[in-house]
Parts: structure tokens; C-alpha cells; sequence
């Protein structure tokens, strides 16, 4: 009788396809940003309000909670790179006397909800300065944006003259 000299079937190929795909799983895991350990009047402020997102910074994604507006972030001095992106809702109420839909009851038409956001990320470069606030905001035309930066100082109340 003849014994056949492949071992566990199928296992000879899984097995080091199932080892692989965990390597490689572990490599390209991804890096989250995680604020620096300065005191607050070290350290910088970046934020952005909704329809800006703050993707990454420094190449670091940058995560949402499930509620809020506003993301803000503690960033250290110095050059950053920020990628953005411009996603909500936007409301268009109908101009047309076809597309108006009336609510029955109701004198007004019915304004619809409509979710726009850009097809790709733009990258912002900014020198944060410590004690600085740097604010993220959308300036559209028409059907494009761009970031636009803005930069505030941020005062200390204990500093302030009596």
C-alpha cells in the first residue's frame, strides 16, 4: 500500500498563508496621534469645526468620537503638517416649483438635507508657536473649498493688566 507523503492536506498551504497575512497585519497597523506631555502654556492648540476634519497630523491619524463638533488638539511647537478634509450636511431648500416638496399642513416647502465633501484631502503646513491657538475653517466658492488658518494668541488671565 501506497501512503501519500503530503501531510495535513490542505494545512502544508494555509498555514504559512495564515502566517504571512499576520505579518503583514502587524506591519501596517495604523499610528493614532497622541498629544505631547506639555504644560498648556508650552504647548499649542489646533482645532477644527465640523465640515473641517482634522485627518492626520504629522502623518498620525487623527481620531473622532461618535459626538462633537469641534475636534481640538494639544500639538507641540514647531513645523506640522496637517492633512483636512471637508465632509456634512448642507441644507438646499427646492427652486424649483417641481422639486419643493411641501409638508401637508404646512405653507413652506421642505428643505432637503443634502451631504457633500471633498474628493480628496488637502495638506495644511503650519510653525506652531506655544500659547497660540490655530483654528482650521473652510472658505468655499461655489462647489470648491480650500483650509484657511487662522491664528490667535491665546491669553493667560493671570497675565492680564489690573
Amino acid at each position: 500500500m501506497k501512503r501519500d507523503s503530503r501531510r495535513g492536506g490542505c494545512a502544508g498551504v494555509v498555514l504559512p498563508a495564515l502566517l504571512l497575512m499576520l505579518l503583514v497585519s502587524g506591519c501596517a497597523r495604523t499610528h493614532y496621534y497622541t498629544e505631547p506631555e506639555l504644560r498648556s502654556d508650552e504647548a499649542a492648540i489646533l482645532e477644527a469645526t465640523v465640515p473641517v476634519w482634522i485627518v492626520s497630523l504629522d502623518r498620525q491619524r487623527v481620531s473622532y468620537g461618535a459626538t462633537g463638533d469641534t475636534r481640538t488638539l494639544r500639538i507641540s511647537p514647531g513645523p506640522h503638517v496637517v492633512e483636512v478634509s471637508y465632509a456634512g450636511l448642507e441644507t438646499q431648500a427646492g427652486t424649483n416649483v417641481n422639486e419643493q416638496i411641501y409638508i401637508p399642513g404646512e405653507r413652506t416647502p421642505y428643505t432637503r438635507w443634502m451631504h457633500v465633501h471633498s474628493s480628496s484631502n488637502a495638506q495644511v503646513k503650519l510653525t506652531a508657536k506655544p500659547g497660540h491657538t490655530y483654528s482650521i475653517t473652510a472658505e468655499r466658492s461655489g462647489n470648491r473649498w480650500r483650509p484657511s488658518i487662522a491664528n490667535f494668541l491665546t491669553m493667560n488671565p493671570s497675565a492680564s493688566p489690573k
